[in-house]
């Protein structure tokens, strides 16, 4: 059996696999991961640095620093108009309803005019819905 990330908010497996690259292909510590969540497929890049699995871009968003991903922490990951001011108090509100309390974040650099958002959080949310009103997508998951 293959390793593989569960994602209890959306009972999705993820399956891994190796393919060395061939020389001058691509940087041989950066990983390209393409996930499809409801039909819409998402790219992941990212490395490991010592024992930790780093996020780095997603969907073509570069995140300065790095996201770090550790084993345990459920992340809410949502995109979002890089101009709007009021995402981030907002989605604190939002957590502070569901008794959810944030533990990191980070953005994206602006791709397209959006924002990706990465919320380190005490717990996965039990419902998206009230996200998804207030930006343009949005999922969790933790591994």
């Amino acid at each position: 059996m293959q390793p593989g990330i569960t994602t209890p908010a959306f009972s999705l497996q993820v399956t891994t696999s190796h393919s060395p690259a061939a020389p001058g292909e691509r940087d041989h510590e950066e990983c390209l991961l393409t996930v499809a969540l409801a039909g819409a497929p998402y790219q992941a890049v990212g490395s490991v640095q010592g024992t930790m699995p780093m996020l780095q871009a997603l969907s073509g968003a570069v995140f300065r620093p790095e996201v770090p991903l550790q084993r345990g922490l459920p992340l809410l990951i949502f995109r979002a108009q890089h101009s709007s001011p009021a995402v981030l108090p907002t989605t604190i509100g939002l957590l502070a309803e569901a008794g959810v309390q944030l533990l990191s974040y980070q953005t994206s650099m602006v791709s397209n005019g959006e924002t990706w958002h990465v919320m380190g959080i005490s717990s996965l949310l039990p419902s998206l819905e009230m996200w998804k009103k207030q930006v343009s997508e949005a999922f969790q998951f933790y591994f």
